[in-house]
């Protein structure tokens, strides 16, 4: 079974997310034994950003690390564990809001489009929007 990065590396609509990884030095992280979840932003969420946004993000490892971190939960959490849950803890420091409603799963505002990638260090979801409160703000 392959690592997060390794998954990540060779799934083709990952490709933003795993440029980011390294550029924010999260690699060696994620190579680590975990177990971690990633709550992966698809290539379609990073080019749906606003304008001059993902540009913004990706001029900066210190900032585009902060919000890649908000996307990795310490720990193995499935897609039947976030039913039950509200909130989950991030590697960054914040708190991501868990909802379930008609069996769809959000997580903030993103939608898990695929959930339960199992990897030997810990699991993959994929989700619709880069998560980070108040990026787009920062740009203006």
């Amino acid at each position: 079974m392959k690592t997060i990065v390794e998954t990540a590396v060779e799934t083709r609509s990952l490709e933003t997310l795993s440029i980011g990884l390294r550029g924010a030095f999260l690699v060696r992280r994620l190579l680590g034994s975990g177990p971690y979840t990633v709550f992966a932003p698809t290539n379609d969420a990073f080019a749906a950003m606003p304008a001059g946004v993902f540009d913004w993000l990706f001029e900066d490892r210190a900032r585009l690390a902060h919000v890649l971190a908000y996307h990795i939960v310490p720990g193995k959490v499935m897609a039947h564990d976030m039913t039950s849950l509200h909130s989950l803890p991030t590697v960054q420091g914040n708190a991501l809001r868990i909802a379930t409603f008609d069996g769809q799963v959000t997580v903030n505002d993103a939608h898990v489009i695929s959930s339960d990638v199992f990897c030997s260090n810990g699991i993959i979801h994929l989700i619709d929007a880069v998560l980070e409160p108040d990026i787009a703000e920062a740009v203006a």
